[in-house]
């Protein structure tokens, strides 16, 4: 009897263990026209709200900082740098960390001879390239949220793959102790 009360508790503990991830914090932010837009959020809960995101170069420099509103979310205006790394850092010492690259543009109008025609024709086909590049860039940042989320999501299958495991080993232990 006492057996089957230890194997009751370890089952209801591993069922409770999704609290652990409770307090694991994520950062998502993408690049979208002339800002950057992101979004804060507890694995397995909801939104980090009123907490202070900082807005470092890829070499670590503060550049500054900005506060997630009631849903998590943020905005920082895009600004020269090729790469953002962001960073929060909860009141309980959770931390999270994003970078955002930009791919600036090696073609522009500037770089073609000066003809009236090809002026024309590089303006239309950088305007092109450029709304091309930002239809990609929104599609690519949507896929990054989707697994992001995929990465946080507790599978019933692995839930019951891991009592499964256990059940195993203490088979295993049982059958060793009898011998």
């Amino acid at each position: 009897m006492v057996k089957c009360m230890q194997i009751v508790c370890l089952m209801l503990g591993l069922l409770g263990s999704g609290e652990i991830l409770a307090h694991k914090v994520k950062l998502f932010a993408t690049g979208e026209g002339e800002i950057i837009k992101g979004y804060a959020y507890f694995v397995g809960g909801g939104p980090v709200v009123n907490s202070s995101v900082r807005v470092k170069t890829a070499t670590g420099q503060l550049i500054g900082e900005v506060v997630t509103d009631g849903s998590g979310q943020f905005l920082y205006p895009k600004g020269e740098q090729p790469t953002y790394v962001f960073e929060l850092v909860t009141i309980d010492g959770h931390r999270a960390d994003y970078e955002v690259n930009f791919v600036k543009s090696k073609v522009s109008a500037e770089s073609v001879p000066k003809s009236q025609e090809v002026i024309s024709d590089v303006e239309n086909e950088h305007r092109y390239c450029q709304e091309e590049l930002g239809q990609l860039e929104q599609q690519i940042a949507e896929l990054r949220a989707q697994l992001n989320g995929y990465e946080d999501k507790i599978r019933w299958h692995d839930v019951l793959g891991g009592i499964g495991y256990i059940l195993g080993i203490m088979g295993i232990i049982g059958y060793l102790k009898r011998r």
